[in-house]
């Protein structure tokens, strides 16, 4: 589940520009063998654009994210370059995990032959923090974590794989997609009118109002 802080989206331009600083792997070594950041930089760009957001140069993205580490030192950090974008989006693995175990061969109270097999179990954490341009300030954090299992036969302890960077990827995938609705909710651009319509009674009046995103995706319903 998505956890924040307080705040909603500006409206204006250059609102629909975001820039998305690299990913922060967190110095563990099972994301970066299994590049989990690229991975995830990958994914957050896909649910962006969906969203109807215009993802700025990356080449402006290193000047931005030494100016936001400044503020959340609380060096008074501010961007004072030419507009660029509405939004800074700062991502960090807060944990990669990878596990296995060894389950040796055997027979079971039937008489039958079990096959030793290795089981394998990882889990990945990640954390989304949105910033304003220029103020940098944090106005938004998202949070989530997945976890995976498979498991397969082998003949010795020693078949076992030290790590899987696929089932990790994966991992990190569903981490990022278990965030997808959330971020998309937050960086939605605002629906337009379709129509309108009034309605007068004894009990009550108003309008109500049938609004529709600019992917023209499913119609909201507002009233008053």
């Amino acid at each position: 589940m998505a956890t924040s802080d307080s705040g909603s989206p500006p409206t204006e331009a250059p609102v629909r520009n975001v820039v998305i600083f690299d990913v922060d792997e967190g110095g563990f070594a099972t994301a970066r063998r299994a590049d989990l950041g690229r991975w995830l930089r990958r994914a957050l760009d896909e649910t962006l654009t969906d969203a109807g957001r215009t993802l700025a140069d990356r080449n402006l993205a290193q000047v931005l994210k030494e100016e936001t580490e400044r503020a959340e030192m609380g060096n008074a950090g501010t961007y004072e370059g030419a507009p660029i974008a509405g939004f800074a989006v700062r991502t960090k693995i807060t944990q990669a995990d990878f596990s296995q175990e060894f389950n040796p061969a055997y027979t079971n109270f039937a008489g039958f032959d079990v096959s030793a097999e290795c089981e394998y179990a990882s889990c990945v954490k990640v954390t989304v923090d949105v910033y304003t341009v220029p103020e940098l300030e944090r106005v938004k954090d998202f949070r989530n974590q997945a976890s995976g299992s498979k498991s397969e036969e082998v003949d010795t302890e020693s078949d076992c794989r030290e790590m899987d960077p696929r089932m990790l990827r994966r991992t990190s995938r569903d981490a990022m997609a278990g965030l997808r609705e959330s971020l998309q909710n937050y960086f939605a651009s605002p629906g337009h009118v379709l129509a309108a319509y009034d309605w007068n009674g004894p009990m009550r009046q108003g309008s109500c109002r049938l609004m529709i995103s600019e992917d023209n995706h499913a119609p909201l319903f507002t009233g008053t």
